[in-house]
């Protein structure tokens, strides 16, 4: 189950990279919202069409898990750029988690 985290935060690092340049602001910075500290709680409708992964990571039925839980199938993820990391065509690189971090 480890190996499938990695290799989906890989493949979602990758994946969002491709698609978006810019996440929006940051709705929220607390552990309430349901991600960690560091993390923007964003809507997944807000990052377009042709970006699939925060809407897996989103969904319960995709068998990818958060902090040890399923999506809650509630329209938002949490996101944090991974430092200045860049793909091979300058594009940032994030990190999604569902917001299912409890307070």
């Amino acid at each position: 189950m480890r190996a499938q985290v990695l290799r989906f935060t890989t493949v979602a690092m990758i994946t969002a990279a491709a698609s978006s340049t810019m996440l929006p602001a940051a709705v929220a910075q607390s552990a309430a919202d349901g991600c960690p500290n560091g993390y923007s709680l964003i809507a997944v409708a807000d990052l377009g069409p042709n970006y699939q992964v925060p809407g897996r990571v989103d969904d319960p039925t995709s068998g990818i898990l958060s902090f040890g839980r399923a999506g809650n199938g509630d329209g938002f993820v949490c996101a944090v750029q991974l430092g200045n990391r860049t793909t091979p065509w300058g594009g940032p690189i994030y990190n999604f988690w569902d917001n299912t971090l409890r307070a």
